[in-house]
């Protein structure tokens, strides 16, 4: 029962995290790959000047694309992180330290 109520809370903490995590910050990502992909520096000159660009001309629905793909993977992310936070709690707590891993 422990067991079903450890990844019952770790899959829903993960989606938890994942999507406040990835829509807070796909925006600014979305302009930073709108700065990567411009090499010459022709379009954008910055993040921000590639942000309010972006804005203007297609409004706030264009940085949120890609957006659920990029949450998938954050979330896949966050329970990987988070499985092995708790599997490395566990095993420092069953040897009484990190060391005796080694052993």
């Amino acid at each position: 029962m422990q067991e079903e109520r450890y990844w019952a809370s770790a899959v829903l903490g993960s989606c938890i995290a994942g999507v406040i995590a990835n829509v807070l910050s796909h925006p600014v990502d979305t302009s930073k790959t709108l700065v990567q992909a411009d090499v010459g520096g022709a379009e954008h000159r910055s993040a921000r000047h590639a942000a309010v660009a972006l804005f203007k001309k297609e409004g706030v629905r264009a940085f949120y694309r890609g957006g659920l793909a990029r949450t998938i993977r954050g979330i896949g992310a966050y329970f990987i992180v988070s499985s092995l936070r708790e599997q490395c709690i566990v095993n420092k707590t069953d040897r009484d330290s990190f060391t005796a891993f080694w052993d």
